[in-house]
């Protein structure tokens, strides 16, 4: 996700694009996400 980010910025600034432009999708692993009990429905079977 870092480097993705930094890719982004640099690429954004090399360029000239207005933020914004640019939409990026991350992926992150389960286990590494903060308060991700938050996003569990509590109905869930």
């Amino acid at each position: 996700m870092k480097h993705v980010g930094m890719a982004v910025r640099d690429y954004t600034l090399s360029s000239g694009l207005m933020e914004g432009q640019i939409v990026v999708i991350g992926v992150a692993p389960w286990g590494v996400i903060h308060n991700r009990n938050a996003l569990v429905h509590p109905e869930v079977r």
